[in-house]
């Protein structure tokens, strides 16, 4: 799995990926936005992430995603966040999730050589 390193993550958002309390092979970073926060981990390994937003500590939203092959830190027009291609059998997918000025989700998936 391509992964930034956590130096480039910290340029990006200010918060550079720990490994997380539960497992030492995932690391995962907590991004505040507005009453929001946001949590990208990640598992190189086991070639996936996992994106959850919430709020007071209450999970709204959580999108998981394996055999990520590429993350990457798109960062364009006043808009920062982050993408994921993934591959699973005959499909791929993009889960784009952005995290400045607000966030958002996009999840694509496509049976590879139909774009």
């Amino acid at each position: 799995m391509e992964i930034p390193d956590g130096d480039e993550f910290l340029i990006a958002f200010g918060v550079e990926p720990a490994p997380s309390v539960l497992d030492a092979d995932v690391y995962e970073m907590r991004l505040p936005v507005g009453e929001l926060t946001a949590i990208f981990s990640y598992s190189e390994g086991g070639e996936s992430i996992r994106v959850c937003w919430e709020r007071e500590n209450s999970p709204l939203m959580e999108a998981f995603r394996e055999g990520v092959e590429v993350v990457s830190i798109r960062d364009a027009e006043g808009r920062s966040g982050i993408s994921c291609l993934s591959r699973m059998g005959p499909f791929v997918g993009i889960l784009d999730i952005g995290i400045y000025p607000s966030l958002s989700i996009k999840d694509s998936i496509l049976l590879e050589g139909s774009e």
